[in-house]
């Protein structure tokens, strides 16, 4: 290859690493901008998460590195999500939405909905989630089954109590 061949090659593979560049700035905009939780489990730790999981969970960056996915998790759910999380590792069908708790730095316990998949990771096998927080929404569809209970429970009393009226007269 003579000079001129190489200054060629080079101004070529310089124009690539710009596409490149260009489109990893495009991707890490999209996930940082997200408003849900993006992350990357590996091996049971989180591998990668954008700046969504640190609002919602309240933990920092180190602190999140650090943590096994796990120790966010709710210890009534730990056990069904550990489950689904094997089951993907290992190819099996798994539906993808599944919603579960976490628990917050500060303690307080959210409920999220999570959308997984299995993907390879810098080589390695790990789970792909998009997390949402639904908290407000689970909250308020205990709220709506309650009053539904009460309401019921109204109709059946003030049935009743017609019922007796008709058979005292």
């Amino acid at each position: 290859m003579n000079l001129e061949e190489l200054l060629r090659e080079v101004e070529r593979l310089r124009g690539r690493v710009t596409v490149i560049q260009a489109s990893e700035a495009r991707y890490r905009s999209l996930v940082e901008l997200a408003s849900e939780v993006i992350c990357v489990t590996q091996e049971g730790l989180i591998t990668f998460f954008n700046s969504a999981a640190q609002e919602l969970t309240g933990y920092s960056e180190d602190e999140l590195l650090k943590k096994p996915f796990s120790a966010l998790t709710h210890p009534d759910d730990r056990q069904e999500l550990a489950g689904k999380y094997r089951q993907r590792l290992r190819g099996e069908h798994v539906p993808p939405e599944h919603r579960f708790r976490i628990i917050t730095s500060s303690k307080e316990i959210k409920w999220v909905e999570s959308s997984s998949a299995s993907i390879v990771w810098e080589g390695r096998p790990a789970v792909l989630s998009m997390i949402r927080d639904v908290t407000t929404h689970v909250r308020t569809e205990e709220l709506l089954r309650q009053a539904r209970e009460e309401l019921y429970a109204r109709v059946r009393e003030r049935t009743a109590e017609r019922e007796e009226a008709k058979e005292v007269f």
